[in-house]
C-alpha cells in the first residue's frame, strides 16, 4: 500500500424525492442517515497477469477490487469470457511501470467518469506529479474518443503515454504496476471524488441555466435497451416549460464542465449525461 484516501462518515443528506418505482431503496436510505464511506488504497505491485475487461491477476487468483465493475469483470471470468494470462498464452511482457486505467465499464461516458478518472487522481496524488507523468497507462484498443478526450483534459495524457490493450487476444504480464480501489462501494462515495472534480471547476458563481440534456440523437437505432416511446413529447414539454435543449455529446469535455457548473435544474432521461453532474460544485 503506497497511499489512500482515509474513510469517512458522510451525514444526512438533502432527502431524496424519487418520483415513480424506487428501485433501490436502500440507496435512498442512505442519504437520510449516517454512513461510512470506505478509505481507498493505491497499490504498488509486481508481476501481474493483465486479460479482458482489466481483469487483474496474481498467478491464477483474480485480484478483487470490491466494487460494481470488479465485480463484473470477476464474474465474467468464471463463466469462461476472460482467461488467466497463463506463461503459454502471454501476448507481451511490460517491464516499465504501468496503471491500467480501464474497468468493464470503459465503454461508458458515466461509469469512466465515476469509475475510472478519479481513480487515477488518487494515483497522481499518491505519487505526485512528477512521477505520474512518466507513467505509461493501459487503455483498451477500442477506446471510445471521448475517453482519450477526458484523459488528456484531466491529466494531459496523450496517446504517446498509452499502450493499448485488445481485451479479446491479449495476455499481458506486468512486472510493475500502480492500481487503485474505486472510489465508492455500493454507490457510497469516498469525500476524494468531489476532491477531484472540485479542482477542474471554473467559478461561475450561483448557476442560472435550467437544461434538459437530449439523448435523442444519438440512440435513433436502438432497439432494445432504454427505449423511451414518449421521448419527442417529453423534450418538448422541458421547452415548453422552459428548459434549453443541449445534446452534451456536441460539446467539448471543457464545455461540458462550463455547461454543469452553469446549471441549477436538470432533467434527463436515465443514462450517463446525468452523471456529468459531478462537474458541478453543487
Amino acid at each position: 500500500i503506497i497511499g489512500r484516501a482515509d474513510a469517512a462518515v458522510l451525514l444526512p443528506a438533502q432527502p431524496l424525492v424519487i418520483i415513480g418505482e424506487d428501485r433501490h431503496p436502500d440507496w435512498s436510505l442512505n442519504r437520510l442517515q449516517p454512513v461510512v464511506a470506505p478509505a481507498a488504497h493505491v497499490y504498488e505491485l509486481e508481476n501481474i497477469g493483465l486479460s479482458g475487461h482489466c481483469c487483474l491477476w496474481r498467478d491464477d487468483r483474480f485480484i478483487r477490487l470490491e466494487s460494481y465493475l470488479s465485480h463484473v469483470a470477476e464474474q465474467e471470468a468464471q463463466n469462461g469470457h476472460w482467461k488467466v494470462p497463463s506463461p503459454e498464452r502471454l501476448t507481451r511482457v511490460v517491464t516499465e511501470p504501468v496503471i491500467p486505467a480501464f474497468s468493464a465499464g470503459y465503454g461508458c461516458y458515466g461509469h469512466y467518469i465515476v469509475d475510472d478518472l478519479p481513480r487515477l487522481g488518487l494515483i497522481r496524488k499518491t505519487v505526485g506529479d512528477a512521477y505520474f507523468r512518466h507513467l505509461k497507462i493501459i487503455m483498451p484498443v477500442d477506446t471510445p474518443k471521448w475517453a482519450l478526450d477526458l484523459l488528456k483534459v484531466f491529466f494531459d495524457i496523450d496517446e504517446s503515454r498509452i499502450l493499448f490493450f485488445d481485451r479479446v487476444k491479449d495476455f499481458w504480464m506486468l512486472r510493475h504496476v500502480i492500481v487503485s480501489e474505486y472510489l465508492h462501494r455500493t454507490y457510497i462515495v469516498n469525500p476524494f471524488m468531489r476532491e477531484f472534480y472540485r479542482s477542474y471547476v471554473p467559478s461561475q458563481g450561483e448557476p442560472w441555466r435550467k437544461i434538459f440534456l437530449s439523448r435523442r440523437a444519438w440512440e435513433r437505432n436502438k432497439t432494445h435497451q432504454r427505449v423511451f416511446e414518449q421521448q419527442e413529447w417529453f423534450e418538448a414539454e422541458a421547452q415548453r416549460r422552459g428548459f434549453e435543449v443541449v445534446a452534451p455529446e456536441t460539446l467539448s469535455i471543457s464545455d461540458q464542465l462550463r455547461l454543469m457548473c452553469e446549471t441549477s435544474v436538470q432533467i434527463c432521461e436515465h443514462g450517463s449525461a446525468q452523471h456529468a453532474s459531478l462537474y458541478s460544485e453543487f
